[in-house]
């Protein structure tokens, strides 16, 4: 019991953060501190970039540069689930080995600023030594306009450990060789703008012609400086902008500084993000995409299937149960004639008799041609066969089987198309070159199983057998009197049959005709419809079996991502049942998501085909619960071998996996 409770609490969660991701990803921004107004700025860039795009970036930053405080932040954001992380790195030596960890556990990582030794998805900073030995170059310019060619210049940078400012220190230098300056010893202020002044008001007593800031702090605290000295002879330069920098340019106490637009560096770190994390979701997406098709297939083509059968079931209980179907095979042979079937007709089991002849031809009424119109001679008792209506004037007489008269009974569909109109009884066509006058319009009835009944043309059986050079009957129908006298009324038919037969029926010549009832066809068609539905289910399953495949492989590809994870968790304690569950559940989401998604694409289809297909379409209850429970096992056995791959593993292998 309280292993199922864990399941299912476990599930929760996991449907608990799909929902979570799907409102939105989470981004860590780590600076090297949180009070520059560079990494001010740049925060309100990447903030821009997340209210755009719809994420929460989260500002994690340490109050000072301390390569520490900067590990522990990164530890964090992987702890709370952020996807991704943005780092402007104060060490990238200290910082590597807790980014290499982030990695492994899948999360992103962008650069701005400052990178470490880290592969990432993206990376937006300054080029810090070119940067450098341009403000190198600039100082040189003022000095040289000044008419200064020589003297000692200062450095304030902020540590010996901050890659960034150490390589705008390795440009600054650069730019002054060859020269007569004399760069002092550098000195190390922290950034903090106070502590730099204190060294830079040390280096104007000395003497200096000019001092370099390697950071916003820096600069600040140079600039204060120069203006507490009262000597604006001393250049200063420096890097990064502030509102205080740009004061003590337009003042005059500072000449420059390297400008590096840290809103620009946010806004694209944060698009990087969420480009890197649209991979992750797009890879998931595709798996699931197998899953959705499998499903959509299996309800879609299992509903066409079912509503073909009851489109037949409808069509056949339309026409009656009490119709009996004849079909003569023989045609050389065939010694089945009007006046025999008038015979048949007087059988106390049976209401009506009616042959039905087809006749090929060219209709055309005027100018119109109809094309699709059926053209069949019968008599005058296939009205009530077929449970018929006329609408306007009559249907076929005995006379006109008589005379082989050349009149016609027509539908409503036919009297549209040939005519534009319903009321067409006068109106005349020609088959064959011969002209026929419309004598009657049926009422519109749909369709049934032998066909459409809305483009039919009727005409006497007598001319059909004219028209056509044929003078035997190759099918008809039989009405019986009641419903219940069906099996008596087929005997009397069979029985008419094998007697007109009886000198055919051989071993030689095989059985000359067939009969059969509505319920025997309606029975032969439901088992063909159904073994159709079955097929088609089994053909769509194959999709589905597909999709399992692709779970299979992105979550053997998750273990071997996630491999030092693993071996983590199990040197902490966790249990093989514990990894086990855990590849095993996200395996089940997977596929359960795809059912559902797939289910729900398949009520839209289902919808949007009804009416093109012309029939009746549902989802059957079975048939959705069917798919989903399908797609659930799929989860199941394609998730077991990866699931039981990652649990197999041994924490001090994993450990050491490099990947």
């Amino acid at each position: 019991m309280k292993k199922i409770v864990a399941l299912l609490l476990s599930l929760c969660l996991v449907l608990g953060a799909a929902s979570a991701m799907a409102a939105g990803e989470k981004i860590a921004l780590i600076t090297m501190d949180s009070i520059d107004q560079h990494w001010i700025t740049l925060n309100e860039g990447a903030q821009k970039a997340a209210e755009e795009l719809g994420v929460t970036v989260t500002f994690m930053s340490p109050n000072t540069k301390d390569d520490a405080q900067q590990i522990e932040c990164v530890n964090n954001a992987v702890a709370g689930g952020y996807q991704a992380i943005i780092v402007a790195a104060n060490g990238p030596d200290a910082i590597s080995s807790a980014l290499n960890e982030a990695v492994e556990a899948g999360v992103k990582i962008v650069y701005v600023d400052s990178p470490a030794n880290v592969e990432a998805e993206a990376t937006f900073s300054t080029d810090n030594q070119a940067a450098g030995k341009t403000a190198g170059e600039e100082m040189i310019k003022a000095l040289t306009a000044a008419g200064i060619t020589s003297g000692d210049i200062g450095i304030v940078n902020v540590n010996a450990a901050t890659d960034s400012t150490v390589k705008r220190e390795a440009g600054f230098r650069s730019a002054f060789e060859g020269t007569d300056y004399n760069i002092l010893e550098t000195q190390y202020g922290e950034g903090d703008a106070a502590k730099s002044q204190t060294i830079a008001e040390n280096y104007i007593t000395q003497g200096v012609v000019g001092i370099f800031g390697g950071n916003e702090g820096s600069t600040t605290g140079i600039g204060n400086a120069i203006k507490a000295s009262g000597d604006t002879g001393v250049i200063g330069v420096g890097f990064d902008k502030s509102d205080a920098i740009q004061s003590l340019i337009r003042d005059g106490y500072l000449l420059c500084t390297m400008a590096q637009n840290p809103d620009v560096m946010g806004y694209e770190g944060v698009q990087a993000a969420v480009k890197a994390i649209a991979g992750n979701k797009m890879r998931s997406f595709l798996t699931i995409l197998g899953v959705v098709i499998g499903v959509v297939a299996i309800v879609v083509l299992v509903s066409i299937g079912q509503g073909a059968n009851s489109s037949v079931v409808e069509s056949i209980e339309g026409m009656g149960t009490n119709l009996i179907t004849a079909n003569i095979n023989a045609r050389r042979m065939n010694p089945i004639d009007l006046d025999s079937l008038n015979e048949l007709a007087q059988n106390e089991a049976i209401s009506y008799v009616a042959p039905i002849s087809s006749v090929s031809g060219t209709v055309k009424a005027g100018t119109t041609t109809y094309d699709d119109g059926v053209v069949q001679g019968t008599t005058p008792g296939y009205e009530s066969i077929r449970n018929w209506t006329v609408a306007e004037g009559r249907f076929l007489q005995q006379p006109d089987i008589d005379n082989r008269s050349f009149v016609a009974v027509i539908d409503s569909e036919a009297a549209t198309e040939m005519y534009g109109t319903t009321h067409a009884v006068g109106e005349t066509f020609s088959l064959n070159g011969y002209t026929l006058t419309v004598v009657g319009v049926l009422e519109a009835v749909g369709s049934s199983a032998s066909g459409s009944n809305d483009n039919q043309i009727l005409i006497p059986f007598t001319l059909a057998q004219r028209l056509s050079n044929q003078t035997s009957i190759s099918s008809f129908y039989v009405s019986a009197a009641s419903s219940a006298q069906v099996e008596q009324a087929q005997a009397a038919v069979e029985s008419y049959l094998e007697k007109a037969f009886e000198n055919y029926n051989t071993r030689s010549f095989g059985t000359q005709y067939s009969v059969f009832n509505q319920t025997e066809m309606l029975s032969t068609l439901s088992e063909t419809t159904n073994t159709l539905t079955l097929m088609l289910g089994g053909i769509a399953a194959i999709s589905l079996l597909v999709g399992g495949i692709g779970i299979m492989n992105i979550m053997l590809v998750s273990v071997s991502e996630r491999t030092r994870e693993i071996g983590i968790r199990k040197a902490i304690g966790a249990a093989r049942g514990n990894i086990l569950m855990q590849f095993l559940i996200e395996s089940l989401v997977v596929s359960l998501m795809g059912g559902l998604l797939g289910l729900a694409i398949s009520v839209a289809a289902v919808k949007a085909l009804a009416p093109v297909l012309q029939m009746t379409l549902t989802i059957p209850v079975n048939v959705a619960w069917m798919a989903i429970a399908f797609s659930v096992f799929i989860g199941v056995v394609f998730g077991m071998y990866p699931a039981n791959k990652a649990s197999k593993l041994r924490p001090i292998e994993a450990l050491h996996y490099e990947g």
